[in-house]
């Protein structure tokens, strides 16, 4: 695993939101992006995508960690009736049992509670 010498991302932004510029911000929005692109892109999902697992190697250059949970699509329907992770994070239709995790659920968690709260 990489050495991330910010921190995560939460962390990063409590000490530095004021100080970085709207560049830095879109950077590292479109880096973590970048990740989750390439994690979907191999058929996978995260399932735990939050700030807390987003880290940061400079002010602008991000990558997604802790993939504990992480799993093929395939597998993800043995998920359907249990919940994990951060329930905030966690997309309405998983919460009812609706669906099971997915890679429109990584966005969900991605768009509105890592970058739109933060951000």
């Amino acid at each position: 695993m990489r050495y991330a010498p910010q921190g995560d991302l939460r962390r990063f932004l409590e000490k530095n939101f004021d100080i970085l510029t709207p560049e830095h911000k879109l950077q590292i929005a479109q880096s973590t992006c970048t990740e989750l692109q390439n994690i979907h892109a191999k058929g996978w999902v995260h399932g735990d995508l939050q700030s807390g697992n987003i880290l940061l190697l400079n002010e602008k250059d991000a990558f997604i960690s802790d993939f504990e949970l992480c799993r093929p699509i395939t597998e993800m329907q043995l998920f359907k009736k249990k919940i994990y992770g951060i329930i905030p994070n966690i997309a309405p239709e998983i919460l009812r049992f609706q669906s099971s995790y997915s890679q429109a659920g990584d966005i969900y968690s991605l768009e509105l509670k890592t970058s739109i709260q933060e951000f």
